[in-house]
């Protein structure tokens, strides 16, 4: 409480208000008061809890900090701090460059409509370099590496497949990591030894366990033995080659390698 006491004749005087007030007059027990006005108060950090009765209107004026202090607004309970726009656009909260450097800033916008309400769940952590945000479709967002996959024709669709090396050459379009690798047929093979390919970056495999088809099947994911990738780690522009190491009746037609992995 801050007291402006003008004129005190009686010791018996007392103030019972919580209110900012100014004393004009006392005269033995009985004294005179007004509250301070609006216009006269001029050191707030005498009212402990100051509230507003109207907007505040800063005028074109900042609301700082001393001593590299921060600002702090925190809603009570399930409150929210609310960023309004007007009649004729979003709201759009911008983030000023260093002001020696200049007045540019990067900016976050609201859509002009919205359908509903839309919540986004920041990560709990930063994500590893080359990841991208992603959403769960819920407004939970999260880090994940960008998806890639390479699907090659390794041959035409109606000649039929023999062993051999380099069946097709091709090269990665960018760095990566694989985490899965297919092969299907157009034609499975009816009988004999199992159709079995292999993957090679600059010459080498990248697999310790081939990829098979079984018999009467056309892909290998349902192959009793599954492929096995000892190399992941794909280089920029490296070249792949694709080999087809076994086959068994000679049916099998139209073969594709699918690659699966992240961008790097």
């Amino acid at each position: 409480m801050g007291v402006k006491i003008q004129d005190i004749t009686s010791k018996s005087a007392k103030i019972a208000s919580t209110d900012l007030l100014e004393i004009v007059q006392v005269s033995g027990a009985t004294y005179v008061s007004r509250k301070v006005t609006g216009s006269e108060i001029n050191e707030l950090s005498l009212d402990t809890s100051p509230q507003l009765g109207g907007p505040l209107d800063v005028n074109g004026n900042k609301i700082t900090s001393a001593s590299n202090g921060n600002i702090s607004i925190e809603p009570n309970g399930s409150g929210a701090v609310l960023i309004g726009g007007n009649s004729t656009q979003p709201a759009e909260m911008r983030f000023m460059e260093d002001s020696d450097n200049g007045n540019n800033y990067v900016a976050l916008k609201a859509s002009t409509t919205l359908a509903a309400n839309t919540t986004y769940t920041l990560p709990t952590a930063d994500g590893t370099s080359g990841q991208v945000l992603s959403t769960d479709a819920s407004g939970v967002l999260s880090f994940r590496s960008f998806p890639i996959d390479i699907q090659l024709a390794c041959s035409d669709e109606t000649t039929a497949l023999t062993t051999g090396t380099a069946k097709i050459t091709f090269r990665t379009p960018c760095a990566m990591t694989v985490t899965a690798v297919r092969a299907s047929l157009t034609t499975a093979q009816t009988s004999g030894s199992i159709f079995t390919v292999d993957i090679n970056e600059g010459g080498t495999s990248i697999l310790s366990t081939k990829l098979t088809i079984d018999n009467t099947e056309k892909t290998s994911t349902t192959a009793a033995t599954a492929p096995v990738i000892s190399d992941s780690s794909l280089a920029d522009d490296a070249e792949m080659t694709i080999d087809i190491d076994q086959i068994g009746d000679g049916t099998a037609k139209g073969l594709k390698i699918t690659i699966i992995g992240t961008r790097v």
